[in-house]
């Protein structure tokens, strides 16, 4: 192959792909999950987890397949491109193609590592003289790493056009659709919707409120006296969009099954005019900014209050608000 005739010849200076070796352990939350629905999954080899990943398909339907596949996916370390002299020869292979030495060369008119691995076979089967500093060992390792970078940034610009796109899509209009939840945290849940291929975060409590599930982290399952979700249950969601500014956002609401209401919030203490007439003043400045902060971060009062004490006022600050009163009048007569 290219990849082998390179090695041969540039044992130091090769870009080449790789992808590592898969490890189990970085499947065993998929697979707890698994378990929970009655599907054994093993991950010990390429051969095994492949037959895994056939027989959830086979068990749990095409779309449930899909997104185990997703998942699975996510649990790998990405493929990426390396100089072959920054590795030694063991850790160069391809799993996900079963190659012990593997490099792009067929898309030289859309992806520069093609180029470059032109341009060592051309020099090497005696077509065209490279440059010297293709043969820089640095050199290569540098652009692997920058070649590795930005195909990460083209899969972010990638998926934030996707949603952008399908925000416009949904908005105004609300679809209900079958939804898999991909991964589960204390405060929500992440889901996909095959139908569209697309996914996001739902919120079952929202920032500052009091939550209606518990979270069970060894399960991995967030717990109500109405319903429990966990990783790969099946759901129904309600899509649409909205304008969280200044982005036209996507909105996920769980509607199947039903959610438990939030507790009602708790009070955080007296107002602001309540404090001032007992002569206890929170510790900024002005009613409002008090008001900000305590709504933002929805801390109890005393938390930020020093209650039983006044604020000091200098001298200075008395002289400063006497002067300022007695030119407010002046100016509004000068109005």
């Amino acid at each position: 192959s290219v990849a082998r005739r390179l090695v041969a010849s540039f044992a130091q200076a090769s870009l080449l792909r790789r992808h590592p070796q898969i490890a189990p352990a970085d499947f065993k939350p998929l697979a707890r999950a698994l378990a929970l629905h009655g599907i054994a999954f093993d991950s010990r080899s390429t051969t095994a987890l492949q037959a895994s990943l056939d027989a959830c398909e086979r068990e749990g339907g095409a779309d449930f397949g899909h997104v185990v596949r997703v998942i699975a996916t996510r649990a790998m370390e990405p493929a990426a491109y390396f100089c072959s002299g920054s590795l030694s020869e063991e850790e160069w292979v391809h799993t996900g193609l079963a190659e012990p030495t593997y490099t792009h060369f067929t898309s030289p008119i859309r992806r520069y590592a093609d180029q470059e691995v032109h341009r060592l076979l051309a020099h090497e089967i005696g077509w065209e003289e490279a440059p010297a500093a293709i043969f820089d060992s640095e050199r290569t390792v540098q652009l692997a790493n920058r070649l590795n970078l930005r195909h990460v940034m083209a899969q972010s610009c990638e998926r934030a056009s996707a949603e952008l796109y399908m925000a416009l899509f949904f908005r105004g209009r609300h679809v209900v659709e079958d939804a898999f939840i991909t991964r589960v945290a204390p405060n929500g849940v992440e889901m996909h919707i095959p139908k569209y291929g697309i996914e996001s975060f739902s919120f079952v409590v929202q920032p500052g409120s009091e939550s209606a599930f518990s979270y069970d982290a060894t399960s991995e399952a967030l717990v109500s006296s109405k319903c429990v979700l966990r990783t790969l249950d099946k759901v129904r969601v309600r899509i649409g969009s909205k304008v969280v500014a200044p982005k036209l956002k996507l909105t996920f609401e769980i509607v199947e099954p039903e959610l438990p209401a939030a507790p009602p919030p708790r009070k955080s203490g007296m107002t602001f005019a309540e404090l001032a007439r007992r002569g206890t003043v929170p510790a900024f400045t002005s009613g409002a900014e008090w008001s900000t902060r305590r709504r933002v971060t929805g801390a109890p009062l005393s938390s930020r209050l020093e209650l039983g004490s006044r604020a000091p006022r200098s001298e200075k600050r008395r002289a400063q608000a006497k002067r300022a009163h007695k030119n407010a009048a002046p100016r509004q007569q000068r109005r």
